[in-house]
């Protein structure tokens, strides 16, 4: 069994809203970073998800409102909604430098997916 070794992370506070963490496994694989938090700041630094097929979908401005509506309807319901997105590289090269005076700008992303499957919008 391969271990996660955990080489960068940023604990989640309430300004901006996630927690993300990187590492490495044992065989030497590049570095990701994983993400977990409320569904607008994630979903804000995701450039693609895979829908229900895993096919992988550019996340545009009308994906991204349907994906919201179906969060507001989950959460309205009752329902915890929280995200999970995860990337190449390290926490600050992925999610860009925790610079909270910088918490409103959008830094440079390459997460590339929530992780759960979602459907795309019709």
């Amino acid at each position: 069994m391969q271990r996660f070794r955990r080489t960068s992370e940023r604990p989640f506070n309430s300004e901006s809203k996630f927690m993300a963490v990187s590492g490495v496994l044992d065989d030497g694989s590049s570095e990701s970073c994983f993400v977990k938090g409320a569904i607008e700041p994630v979903l804000g630094r995701c450039n693609s998800f895979h829908d229900s097929s895993e096919l992988q979908v550019t996340l545009d401005d009308s994906r991204r409102k349907s994906i919201l509506e179906k969060a507001r309807d989950a959460a309205s319901r009752g329902l915890r909604v929280i995200a999970l997105a995860y990337g190449s590289g390290s926490v600050d090269e992925t999610l860009g430098p925790d610079d909270r005076s910088r918490q409103n700008s959008r830094p440079a992303s390459r997460i590339t997916r929530p992780s759960t499957p979602l459907n795309s919008p019709k």
